[in-house]
């Protein structure tokens, strides 16, 4: 800032002070702009010198500090909730839904509450009842729980977010009460309706139908016996005693008819729509006719004496008919069994039977169990078996396949023929330990012959465990009407397997059945060729060289021992043999190669010196020495 130079400067700052100005002085200011200024200035720290100098406190840290802290953790309290409220918001959709198919669901019991208020308390206990009374109850109670929580629940999510003062003290505990206080309606809506659904009507009787599609739902209770008219429309009489109810409830509507005997057995029918009493007039009876019929069609009422009567009216051919219109598949295992008891039968007709049977149930129990009751009256019909064996194939399940196979297998008529269809069938199950139970049944009854053989064989080696394989072998072999065949055929199947421990046993077990056969002999070595492991190799040798086996034999064993790459094993199958050996210059010169074979001195030696210390081999060399 420049000095300043004007020399009537302190007489401008006096008459600003005392607020006295002359003509002079005010024509100077106006021409002057340091003066100008000075005036400003003047002005300024004049208005400044009136203000009071009266600072407010400031406030303490460590609330300012705390207020910060509190702050923080209410908005990470708020977001870690955020997942919760949408939650809520979720769940109390889901129970709106929940009570709108409430009401639709007990429409009818509201009604009756409505009826109520008309006519009164004797009126509602008379038509619902007190179940009704309590459903009633849970339903409004619904309706007022829910509209009371919804319409609290804007103020649950925000009631506390403009209370800044307070924030601090009540943000932990105002979050718990409104956590508590969104979920206890919902537990009043799941409580309720579980008691709503608890309270509904039940009708009573020795025979019980429910069955429920969408929001159509049918009960159905009688007791005694019902006969029917001859178009399945109506009831033409019941039993002294029985009764017949049968009630549906189709989205806002429900219909109950009750029919029961009069004294003089005339029936009488009580009917009602919407819980009010009605005429059973053309349409009730058109209502009740549908049902009905739909009733005894495909909810199997009265089954067994609906179809015997359709069998004696029309024959076997409109029973099979009508079981193809029957859309469940226990109610149509009624009517096949039914008609699989009638006696005499076409065999066409038998073979529908089976053939039908396969193809329309589709559960695998109810096939079974079916295919149990015509097996019971077919089997005696030998030229029914191969139909009904190979109509197991049609069950998924192994374990019911099994179940039905083993009682094939179990039936004294069960011939020779009959285990080949059988047998394609069992190698058709995927479980290894089902098909091996079957095919040791299967050992029981073999009978040695080319289409069994081969069946069996082909079942045996789809089988993937090697334990059950040997298994199935072992019994197998337990037969005493095997030939040379069947024997090669357990060796070829044999030498498949993978484990050598299970191959070894198998093999070991052969020798008993050994056979100085050339096919037999070059299947035996062929599979203890496919041994991996010395110690087993040697083992299924050693034992076939106990048997005292011919002298092709003895060669073959010579031949085999040279896959031993052990010398200890190598050397204690020699020492067997030895004795077997020296006897016979063929079998010697063997012997020899194949002990020249052990690249262990000491194993070598052991060997040897055997051959050395048998008299007989001495005294031929001294014999020959001699010559």
């Amino acid at each position: 800032m420049k000095p300043t130079s004007c020399s009537h400067e302190q007489a401008i700052i006096a008459a600003v002070q005392t607020e006295t100005w002359t003509d002079a002085l005010r024509m100077h200011l106006s021409s002057c702009v340091c003066c100008q200024e000075t005036v400003q200035i003047a002005g300024w720290m004049h208005s400044l010198a009136v203000v009071e100098d009266n600072p407010r406190p400031l406030p303490d840290a460590k609330v300012i500090w705390l207020k910060a802290q509190l702050a923080q953790r209410r908005a990470s309290a708020a977001e870690a909730l955020k997942p919760v409220e949408t939650f809520q918001r979720v769940a109390w959709g889901v129970s709106a839904l929940a009570l709108f198919f409430g009401l639709l669901a007990k429409w009818t019991l509201l009604e009756r509450a409505i009826t109520w208020l008309n006519t009164g308390w004797g009126s509602l206990v008379s038509q619902a009842g007190l179940a009704g009374l309590l459903s009633v109850a849970g339903i409004l109670t619904l309706g007022l729980v829910a509209a009371a929580s919804l319409l609290s629940l804007d103020h649950g999510f925000h009631g506390n977010e403009s209370e800044n003062g307070e924030a601090g003290r009540t943000t932990g505990g105002s979050m718990r009460r409104r956590f508590r206080g969104r979920n206890l309606p919902m537990l009043l809506v799941l409580l309720l309706s579980v008691g709503c659904g608890r309270f509904d009507e039940r009708l009573v009787g020795e025979f019980q139908h429910r069955s429920s599609d969408g929001f159509r739902r049918l009960q159905v209770a009688s007791t005694g016996q019902i006969e029917f008219t001859e178009d399945e429309h109506d009831i033409q009489h019941i039993s002294a005693g029985g009764h017949f109810v049968i009630q549906e409830k189709k989205g806002l509507t429900t219909r109950k008819l009750e029919i029961e005997p009069g004294p003089d057995g005339k029936l009488s029918r009580s009917y009602t729509h919407r819980g009010e009493p009605r005429p059973f007039d053309d349409d009730a009876r058109a209502w009740f006719g549908e049902l009905l019929q739909g009733l005894i069609r495909d909810g199997g009422y009265g089954a067994p004496v609906r179809a015997q009567r359709i069998l004696q009216r029309l024959g076997p051919v409109a029973v099979l008919d009508e079981i193809t219109r029957i859309k469940r598949d226990h109610v149509k295992s009624i009517y096949f069994a039914e008609l699989a008891k009638s006696g005499a039968l076409d065999p066409a007709v038998k073979q529908r039977i089976i053939r039908q049977a396969s193809e329309e149930i589709s559960s695998d129990g109810e096939k079974a169990q079916l295919f149990e009751e015509l097996m019971a009256h077919f089997w005696s019909d030998v030229n029914l078996r191969e139909n009904l064996i190979l109509s197991v194939n049609s069950v998924h399940s192994d374990g019911e396949k099994a179940r039905l196979l083993s009682h094939f297998l179990e039936k004294p008529a069960t011939s020779t023929k009959n285990l080949e269809p059988i047998l394609g069938v069992i190698a058709r199950i995927s479980s290894d330990g089902e098909k091996s139970r079957l095919l040791q049944q299967v050992a029981l009854r073999y009978g040695s012959g080319d289409p069994v053989r081969m069946a069996f064989f082909r079942a045996l080696n789809t089988m993937h465990s090697d334990g059950e394989r040997r298994e199935t072998l072992s019994a197998f072999l337990r037969n005493t009407k095997l030939s040379r065949e069947d024997l090669v055929e357990v060796l070829e199947s044999v030498a498949r397997l993978s484990s050598d421990g299970e191959k070894a046993n198998l093999l070991v077990e052969m020798t008993k059945h050994y056979q100085e056969d050339a096919a037999l002999r070059a299947a035996f070595f062929k599979a203890a060729a496919t041994l991996r492991s010395d110690g087993e190799h040697r083992r299924v040798l050693s034992e076939l060289v106990a048997r005292k086996p011919a002298v092709e034999t003895l060669q073959s064993i010579l031949q085999s021992t040279r896959g031993i790459s052990s010398d200890g094993e190598k050397a204690e199958l020699l020492v067997a043999m030895a004795g077997e050996c020296v006897n016979n210059q063929e079998l010697l010169v063997s012997f020899l190669e194949v002990s020249n074979s052990v690249r262990s001195d000491g194993e070598y030696r052991r060997v040897v010196s055997i051959i050395f210390e048998d008299t007989n081999f001495l005294k031929r060399v001294a014999l020959q020495k001699g010559n």
